[in-house]
C-alpha cells in the first residue's frame, strides 16, 4: 500500500456524494484518483521531494472540505483581504465559487464547470522530458499536487478576459479553506482556476490563499497568456500555521508576451509551492520573483521550471528567504534551454537570511542548456545579519531587537520594489510589512474593492 492512501480514501468517499457535476470532471477526477492511489503521498524517497516530509499528512484520516450553502456561508470577514485597490473579486471557499462574495469587471466572464460540455481545462503539452501524465498534463515533478487536485476537485473557475483588456488594478482570487478543529482529521480542498489572457490585454491577478483550521489547500491554477499580451501575476499564501498547503501554478506564454509573477509564502505549517512557465515561443519574457518568511517550525518549500522552448526568450529569478526559530526553507529552481533555443538570455538567484543558528536552507539552483548562443547564470547564498549594520543603527539609540527587523524588513521588500504593477506593488508591501512586524493579515474592513 501505498504512503497515506489509507488516510486519503475517506476523502475520496466523500468526493463521490458531493453535488452532481460534468461526465468530463467525474473522469478527470476519477484518473486522478487512480493515481494518488496507485503513487500515495510524496515520499522523501523522490528527488523532487528529498527535504520535505509529508508524514504529518499521513497522522489522521482525510475528508473532503465542506462545500456551504449560500444561507450557512462564515462570515467573510473570517478571511484576510487585499488590502490595495482592485478590480473585482472571484471568491472560492472550499474548491467552489462563492457568488455572495465574488464580484468582477465587464471585460471579465468568469464560468464554472457546469457551464461546459467538455474540459476547459487542456492537458497533454509536450514535457521537457517526455514524461507527461495523461491525466495531469504536468511534468513528473508536478505530478503529487495536480493528481491530488484532480481527484478532490468539486469545481473548476474558468477566467475569460475579453481581446484589448487593460486592468491595471489586480483582479483579485481568493481560495479559502475552512476545516476541522480535530486534531485527528484533514480537511481537504482542491480550487481548480484557468485564466485566459487573449492577444492586446494587459492584465493584473493576485491570487490569494488562507485557510482556518486544519487543513489541506491543494490549489492548482492554469494561466494561459496569448501572443503580446502582458501579465503582472501574484500568489500570496496566508495558510494558517496548523494548515498545509501543496500549490502548483502553470504558466504558458505565447509569442513577445510579457509575464511578472511573484510569490509569496507567509503562512502554513508546512507550504509548498510550485511554478512552472513554458515560453513556448520566440520574444517571450518571464519574471519570476518570490519571498518566504518562516518561523517556530515551519517549512517552506519552492520549485520553479522554467522552459526556453524557443529562441529570443527571456528569464529572471530572484527568491529570498527569512528564517527563525527553527524554521527550514527549501528552493529548488531548475531553468531548462531546449535544442534550437538559440539567443537566450536566463538568471536564476536564491538569497536566504538566517536569525537563528537552528534555521536550516536547502537551496539548489540548476541549469539545463541543450543550445550554444545563450547567456545563463544562477547562484544561491545563505548569511545572517552583518553585526555591524546592527551596531551601526544600535548606536543611534535604536534597540538591538528593533534594528534587526529594519535590516529584515529591507532585505524583505526589495522583492516588493522590483514589482512593476503599482496596485499589486503596494499590497505585497503591506502585507510583508504587517507580517514582518508580527501582525496579523489584513481583513476585510482593509480591502478597498471596485466592482
Amino acid at each position: 500500500m501505498s504512503f497515506g492512501v489509507d488516510q486519503l480514501k475517506p476523502a475520496f468517499d466523500g468526493i463521490q456524494s458531493a453535488r452532481a457535476v460534468p461526465d468530463w470532471l467525474l473522469e478527470l477526477r476519477s484518473a486522478g484518483e487512480k493515481t494518488v492511489l496507485r503513487e500515495g503521498l510524496p515520499t522523501r524517497s523522490l528527488e523532487a521531494w528529498k527535504y520535505t516530509n509529508l508524514s504529518v499528512l499521513a497522522e489522521g484520516t482525510w475528508e473532503v472540505a465542506e462545500a456551504f450553502a449560500s444561507d450557512e456561508l462564515p462570515p467573510r470577514t473570517d478571511f484576510p483581504s487585499w488590502p490595495s485597490a482592485s478590480c473585482g473579486e472571484v471568491a472560492l471557499l472550499n474548491g467552489v465559487m462563492v457568488p455572495e462574495w465574488s464580484s468582477t469587471p465587464a471585460r471579465v466572464r468568469v464560468r464554472t464547470s457546469n457551464q461546459f460540455e467538455s474540459s476547459p481545462v487542456h492537458f497533454g503539452h509536450a514535457s521537457a522530458h517526455g514524461r507527461w501524465s495523461a491525466v495531469t498534463g504536468s511534468p513528473e515533478k508536478f505530478v503529487a499536487q495536480v493528481s491530488l487536485n484532480a481527484s478532490l476537485m468539486r469545481d473548476v473557475v474558468v477566467i475569460d478576459i475579453e481581446p484589448g483588456t487593460i486592468l491595471r488594478e489586480p483582479l483579485v482570487i481568493s481560495t479559502f479553506s475552512f476545516g476541522t478543529e480535530s486534531l485527528t482529521k484533514w480537511s481537504a480542498s482542491a480550487p481548480r482556476v484557468v485564466v485566459n489572457v487573449p492577444a492586446g490585454c494587459e492584465v493584473a491577478i493576485v491570487e490569494m490563499t488562507a485557510g482556518e483550521g486544519r487543513t489541506v489547500n491543494i490549489p492548482v491554477t492554469n494561466v494561459n497568456i496569448a501572443k503580446g499580451a502582458r501579465v503582472s501575476h501574484a500568489r500570496i499564501n496566508l495558510t494558517q500555521a496548523s494548515g498545509v498547503q501543496l500549490g502548483y501554478t502553470q504558466i504558458s506564454q505565447a509569442r513577445d508576451s510579457f509575464c511578472e509573477t511573484y510569490q509569496f509564502t507567509l503562512g502554513g505549517r508546512i507550504s509548498r509551492e510550485d511554478l512552472e512557465i513554458r515560453l513556448n515561443e520566440a520574444g517571450a519574457e518571464a519574471v519570476l520573483d518570490g519571498l518566504y518568511l518562516a518561523d517556530g517550525r515551519r517549512h517552506v518549500d519552492h520549485s520553479t521550471s522554467v522552459e526556453h522552448a524557443a529562441p529570443h526568450t527571456t528569464s529572471s529569478q530572484l527568491y529570498k528567504g527569512i528564517l527563525k526559530d527553527e524554521s527550514r526553507a527549501v528552493f529548488n529552481g531548475r531553468v531548462r534551454i531546449h535544442r534550437d533555443s538559440q539567443q537566450v538570455n536566463a538568471a536564476q538567484l536564491n538569497n536566504n537570511l538566517l536569525l537563528s543558528k537552528r534555521a536550516e536552507v536547502d537551496t539548489k539552483p540548476e541549469l539545463e542548456i541543450d543550445a550554444d548562443d545563450v547567456k545563463a547564470s544562477h547562484g544561491a547564498t545563505i548569511g545572517q545579519i552583518d553585526p555591524e549594520h546592527v551596531f551601526y543603527l544600535r548606536a543611534r539609540a535604536i534597540p538591538e531587537a528593533e534594528a534587526i527587523k529594519m535590516l529584515a524588513n529591507g532585505f524583505a521588500q526589495d522583492v516588493a520594489f522590483r514589482i512593476r504593477n503599482e496596485a499589486i506593488r503596494k499590497g505585497a508591501e503591506t502585507i510583508v510589512a504587517l507580517k514582518l512586524a508580527g501582525e496579523s493579515t489584513v481583513t476585510d474592513s482593509a480591502g478597498d474593492h471596485h466592482a
